[in-house]
């Protein structure tokens, strides 16, 4: 998890949830270790389970959330469930187990894609209160859903399909390789080696297909500044059209195993559709919680078939409330599929695009995405040529049916403190709520929401109910740090 090689996490998961196991080289005996889930990789608003001791040294796991100010408030709702831990010579190891979806909307969604893992040690609390930016702490990307064997750390290498290969010199193949590196140090710190490379293994067998890259995205780089100031969601889309498809995919179409995805920005959701004859087929892939420093390849779950004439939507969701770690924007993906054809990349011009989503304060993203103007689309062949087609003035294709996409509902059993379960929805959820106010008086606005959590709506609610946090817990929340609810009373299974 960290450079200096003293903290180590371990996971595997099942349909419901993920199991840890985490070892850590503690600074003191006595010292407490939290681990967790952040939106963006920050420390303010992370999720975390925390092994502390006890005054008689028994280890507890109690679940903290962490506000914007790096102030950690006890969830009462202890979803971190405690398998073990053992601590000796400061060398700490424990294990738990966390659902993907605990029904608490404060608690972070596991869910396929990027994961930004926090972690933080410190001392003992002074007063029970935990203030993370005096603790020891980072963050790692990961994907908890994409490991290799049980019990393993860091992701998988990106390895092709037993049928596909990629052509080396011959006829087809290329005559050299080039190994291009971008460095990223805005901060200029000196002295840091690069130990990152590429092996790459010929065999004298030819496979079946000879695989295929093909990049779809911007023509060139956005200026974040240009993005409407202090919306948590602007969208920029970028299109394979019917037009681009239609001359350049053989008959047969070509079949997309893998996809990797490139941006410049953190707290950046993308994903990638797919449309044909005006109906938006199963999702592509998505990542609502995409790192730049986490940009690696993803082999597909489902591999998927694009034909001719069919439309790719490549989406880049950008916060701008939050600062941006560097001065520009970048959306693209990156295609691995077979059989190779000769086109090298299809990307559109989105500088006019930006500049009218600035002229546009007051607007929708339907809206946005019903009267966007027509862009220019470049779809090149690998000699640099164009494919034939007038490429200046391409209208914005229209999803006509768009998927109709599963509602997330949270479980209908769901423990919030030892004695108060509620079993169904229903009318019983008002008795739930109040049975909820009684142990914690905390804004009614809140519990309401996450009493909804438990009948429908349960991510759109849960999103308001966060940003409804962010706004008000300097104020209405700040009773409820670790003073009120002592970390105590760590849910345990065998």
């Amino acid at each position: 998890m960290d450079d200096q090689d003293q903290y180590h996490l371990y996971w595997n998961y099942d349909t419901n949830s993920v199991t840890f196991r985490v070892k850590a080289q503690l600074a003191h005996n006595n010292d407490w270790f939290a681990i967790g889930f952040s939106h963006d990789g920050g420390i303010g608003g992370a999720d975390m389970c925390i092994m502390w001791a006890d005054a008689e040294s028994n280890l507890k796991l109690q679940e903290l959330h962490v506000d914007s100010e790096g102030l950690a408030v006890v969830d009462p709702t202890n979803d971190c469930l405690h398998l073990n831990a053992s601590l000796e010579s400061n060398q700490l190891s424990f294990g738990f187990r966390r659902a993907f979806n605990t029904c608490d909307p404060f608690d972070y969604i596991i869910e396929d894609g990027t994961t930004n893992m926090v972690y933080a040690t410190g001392s003992a609390p002074k007063n029970h209160t935990i203030d993370m930016n005096d603790s020891k702490h980072g963050s790692r990307p990961i994907r908890l859903m994409d490991i290799p064997d049980p019990w393993a750390n860091g992701s998988k290498p990106f390895v092709y399909p037993e049928e596909v290969g990629v052509a080396v010199g011959g006829q087809s193949g290329p005559q050299y390789l080039l190994l291009e590196t971008h460095y990223h140090n805005l901060a200029y710190k000196p002295d840091i080696l690069d130990s990152s490379g590429l092996r790459i293994y010929v065999i004298n067998k030819l496979r079946k297909y000879d695989a295929g890259l093909v990049k779809i995205g911007m023509n060139s780089f956005g200026k974040y500044v240009d993005l409407p100031p202090n919306r948590p969601v602007v969208d920029l889309s970028v299109y394979v059209t019917p037009e681009c498809s239609s001359v350049a995919l053989p008959v047969n179409g070509i079949t997309i195993f893998a996809q990797e995805f490139h941006t410049h920005q953190k707290r950046t959701r993308v994903w990638t559709q797919h449309v044909r004859n005006g109906t938006e087929l199963a999702e592509f892939n998505r990542d609502n919680h995409c790192n730049y420093q986490f940009l690696d390849i993803w082999l597909l779950k489902q591999r998927v078939t694009v034909m001719p004439g069919d439309v790719l939507v490549h989406t880049c969701s950008y916060d701008t409330t939050k600062n941006p770690v560097a001065p520009d924007i970048m959306c693209s993906t990156f295609f691995h599929y077979y059989p190779a054809t000769n086109l090298k990349w299809v990307v559109n011009e989105l500088g006019p695009y930006i500049r009218y989503l600035g002229q546009q304060l007051d607007y929708t993203e339907q809206q946005l995405n019903d009267n966007r103007p027509p862009f220019e689309e470049i779809c090149d062949k690998l000699s640099g040529e164009s494919y034939p087609g007038n490429w200046s003035e391409i209208p914005v294709p229209k999803i006509l049916v768009p998927l109709q996409r599963e509602r997330k509902v949270c479980g209908l059993n769901l423990t919030i403190n030892s004695g108060y379960t509620k079993q169904s929805a229903g009318s019983g959820i008002v008795g739930y709520i109040r049975e909820y106010r009684v142990r914690n008086p905390i804004e009614p606005v809140l519990v309401m929401m996450f009493g909804s959590c438990l009948t429908a709506g349960a991510e759109s609610k849960s999103r308001r109910a966060y940003a409804y946090r962010k706004l008000h817990q300097k104020s209405d929340i700040k009773s409820a740090k670790l003073a009120k609810y002592s970390l105590t009373d760590d849910k345990e299974i065998a």
